[in-house]
């Protein structure tokens, strides 16, 4: 099934990690020499297009911006959106994370203590409480995340993907053909990167908060985060969480790519976009993958299909990588708990979707209107974004006042799912766009 029209039993995503858009730079200077990179990237996934039929959203593993700035996310929007038009998918199904390129370290050199917070969270003898006391702090969390300020703002919001103190992580579920779901979630490990980030002298953090997963029979994991485990300070903590829950694990950052089966759980490196090209092995890579369940009396398995693509520095085009597999994709199988749909259904209360116009949402409470309804919001001036809130009495006088914009606009969705009125609400939104259109 797609995510629009659910005629289609497979689940398809461009998977890309480590973009690294540069300020004045990509796109801009004539000495961009990844412009042509990315136009055989998206001259490639023209020619894939004739043989995946579908493509339901596009998966980011970090690493989209190169300093942070406002304008490094302009340009990836304005590059995702193409890519969506080519993938013939809805530009606003993009789920990303941040990494350490999207830190705004020219904030940190303004906030020494910020370093020094960093520091003492790496020698801490209780990592998890010392961390949630800053992060919840009333000071202390928008100051450990003003160097994410202008990602969180410009780029992961915009998504539906927010990272901010009081919730460092997201999720989103996706339906799966057997009427299961696939739960993405998405992990912050930026948290206290800077320009001291080592794998062996000054790892990173994730906080075992993100690593708590729900196990059910009817959800299939899928995490997508920037820093593989050797690279975080507790990241053994990390590792047995996921190999516990997580079906599959979608990293970035090491610019090389591969992927390894760890028991019943499939772990990918994606490679990067733009790889730096001093690197002694200079790569870009990305990846298409498909996710279907297949069933039986005897068994249920996740059949994923990873089509690997590598840049050729001799023919200047992407074709696929190498690999023991024939065609264009290689085929793993994972093994999942066994679930009947009809089951669940029985206790199961259906959800109305949040688009009159869409199909209705199954009793999973899909969240693919949402997403959509957010990245619409999200592009409306900050007046009309104000006043639809007001309309629908969303938030109050005291939040107003102490939340930032995106945490309140987050705050106020879940409002509006409370108050049972994202009908409305998608209304009103759909009117304000059709006004700047």
């Amino acid at each position: 099934m797609t995510l629009e029209g659910q005629d289609h039993d497979e689940l398809i995503f461009l998977h890309l990690s480590d973009i690294h858009f540069v300020k004045n730079f990509s796109g801009e200077s004539k000495y961009d020499l990844d412009a042509s990179l990315r136009h055989a990237l998206e001259q490639d996934i023209e020619k894939l297009m004739d043989h995946i039929d579908h493509v339901d959203g596009i998966l980011i593993s970090g690493d989209i911006a190169f300093g942070g700035k406002v304008e490094e996310y302009e340009t990836a929007r304005t590059w995702l959106k193409k890519l969506a038009e080519i993938l013939g998918c809805d530009p606003g199904y993009v789920w990303s994370v941040p990494g350490n390129h999207d830190i705004d370290q020219s904030v940190q050199k303004d906030m020494s203590i910020l370093l020094d917070t960093y520091e003492m969270l790496r020698k801490s003898k209780k990592l998890d409480d010392d961390l949630h006391e800053k992060l919840t702090g009333k000071l202390d969390g928008p100051l450990m995340f003003q160097p994410l300020k202008n990602y969180h703002e410009q780029f992961g919001m915009k998504y539906g993907c927010p990272t901010s103190p009081r919730e460092p992580w997201w999720e989103d579920e996706l339906p799966l053909n057997d009427g299961s779901a696939l739960r993405i979630r998405g992990m912050n490990s930026a948290i206290i990167s800077s320009a001291k980030d080592h794998r062996d002298t000054a790892k990173l953090i994730l906080g075992s908060a993100q690593t708590e997963y729900k196990p059910e029979k009817n959800i299939v994991y899928l995490t997508l985060c920037h820093h593989p485990p050797d690279w975080l300070l507790d990241g053994e903590n990390a590792h047995e969480a996921m190999v516990a829950h997580s079906n599959l694990q979608f990293f970035g950052h090491k610019h090389s790519h591969r992927h390894e089966k760890i028991f019943e759980r499939l772990r990918l490196y994606s490679g990067a976009v733009h790889p730096v090209r001093s690197e002694k092995h200079w790569d870009p890579r990305y990846y298409f993958v498909g996710l279907k369940v297949e069933s039986s009396a005897e068994s249920r398995e996740l059949v994923v299909k990873l089509y690997p693509r590598v840049w050729s520095n001799t023919d200047r085009i992407f074709v696929r990588a190498a690999g023991d597999f024939e065609g264009l994709f290689l085929t793993e199988r994972l093994k999942l708990p066994q679930w009947r749909r009809e089951i669940e259904l029985a206790s199961t209360a259906p959800v109305v979707a949040a688009d009159a116009s869409a199909p209705a949402a199954t009793p999973l409470n899909m969240t693919l209107n949402r997403k959509k309804l957010v990245n619409r919001f999200m592009a409306l001036p900050y007046h009309a974004q104000v006043s639809i809130m007001q309309e629908f009495n969303l938030f109050t006088d005291v939040e107003k006042a102490s939340l930032p914009d995106t945490e309140l606009f987050i705050a106020c969705f879940q409002r509006a799912r409370e108050k049972n009125v994202l009908d409305q609400l998608w209304d009103a939104i759909d009117s304000e766009t059709r006004k700047g259109n």
